[in-house]
């Protein structure tokens, strides 16, 4: 399926680490797995805990790393190093290293300094490496394809930092969100740290005029300081779906009886990376009893023309019938879960009658099962029971 998982970030109050962190928690990443992947670190002193409250009278959960203070100082190449020691699930490590080379290119600029000279402070410590690296983490678990933030609240005045007084938004802040809109908020506050910053200037995009999208969870991750001006203090973080809220789909047909079954499954691959809502064949026998294939496409309106071009271009028809359906769906998220054999992506799907019913990733399951040479069945029945324990605490 082509469904596409979004989180928004609504920064209103600004964007820190651990605010990131609490909110994705509360979003349904499991802690426990976060704790259990954030202690391949090759660094060790820290503590996770989250702690749920109320800011404002909403729910809100406060994401607290207990660190000592350290007299070290880090270089972007120390931190990268450390990520890579570590045993991080999917695009984590990636995406964790490329914040923080982002933060360093971002502060070599301001200071006018090579990238390697940079020596963080405090977003080289303990507290800060723990939050942006749990940051990606959640993102793994949570299954997200994207990142897209709403305009960026900043306050005004000045901070204390490791260089002394500077201003706010600190300068390394400024530089990071440029291309970004920013709401200048008039608050004597720090709202949006360079750490949060740089989380959105890598992954992240701004919320295009027009977007339109299906919420399906939001939480909150609440900030240590009350806000001046009864602003709350709190980041908010909504999985969005960004399948068309219409039911109306194209389908689009083609039969084919001079092509080898070889290519057939790399048609569907390329259809589906296409844009593709699903992509299947069916045999038919044709006239003159020769058999054929029947490729079926269900596509969102907008891309009908692009993949029909394709189906013309990768098989051997001459023609692609079209037309307009209604359909019936529910509401679905895909999350991921751990099992003893390894991280497994699961869909949920949420039943009319409010049930939620789990279903492996097939892939994910095969992999797991070759590695750890088990059946793919006990696989996928470990990842179904996991998935179903999830959905219950939703």
């Amino acid at each position: 399926m082509g469904d596409t998982q979004i989180l928004l970030f609504d920064p209103v109050s600004g964007i820190s680490g651990d605010m990131a962190v609490g909110a994705l928690v509360g979003l349904g990443a499991d802690p426990d797995a976060l704790r259990g992947v954030l202690a391949t670190l090759p660094v060790s002193g820290w503590s996770l805990e989250f702690v749920e409250t109320r800011v404002q009278g909403i729910a809100a959960t406060d994401a607290r790393v207990h660190a000592p203070e350290e007299s070290v100082y880090r270089h972007v190449s120390d931190i990268e190093e450390i990520i890579a020691d570590a045993d991080l699930p999917g695009a984590a490590a990636e995406r964790a290293g490329a914040i923080f080379r982002k933060l360093a290119e971002a502060e070599a600029k301001v200071h006018g300094v090579g990238v390697e000279e940079i020596h963080f402070h405090e977003v080289g410590a303990l507290d800060a490496i723990v939050d942006i690296v749990g940051v990606a983490v959640c993102l793994e678990l949570l299954a997200v394809n994207e990142v897209r933030v709403t305009p960026i609240h900043v306050g005004t005045g000045t901070v204390e930092c490791a260089h002394g007084i500077m201003p706010v938004p600190a300068p390394a802040t400024l530089e990071l969100l440029q291309g970004f809109p920013v709401v200048h908020t008039g608050l004597p506050a720090e709202l949006t740290t360079p750490t949060g910053a740089a989380l959105l200037a890598t992954c992240a995009t701004p919320v295009p005029e027009g977007w339109r999208g299906t919420p399906l969870r939001a939480a909150y991750g609440a900030g240590k300081r009350t806000l001046p001006g009864g602003r709350p203090n709190l980041l908010r973080a909504t999985l969005v779906s960004a399948e068309p809220p219409s039911s109306a789909v194209s389908i689009l047909e083609a039969n084919v009886d001079d092509m080898s079954p070889e290519l057939v499954p790399y048609v569907i691959d390329r259809l589906l990376e296409a844009g593709a809502l699903d992509a299947f064949v069916v045999p038919i026998i044709m006239k003159h009893g020769r058999p054929a294939s029947l490729f079926t496409v269900i596509a969102a309106a907008e891309r009908e023309h692009d993949l029909a071009r394709l189906l013309l271009t990768e098989t051997t028809t001459l023609g692609v019938r079209t037309r307009r359906s209604d359909r019936h769906v529910v509401s679905r998220e895909i999350r991921r879960v751990t099992t003893r054999h390894g991280t497994i992506g699961v869909k949920l799907a949420r039943l009319p009658d409010g049930r939620w019913r789990a279903a492996p990733e097939y892939r994910d399951c095969a992999a797991a099962a070759r590695e750890a040479g088990v059946p793919l069945l006990d696989v996928m029945e470990e990842a179904r029971r996991a998935g179903e324990e999830l959905a219950r605490r939703i």
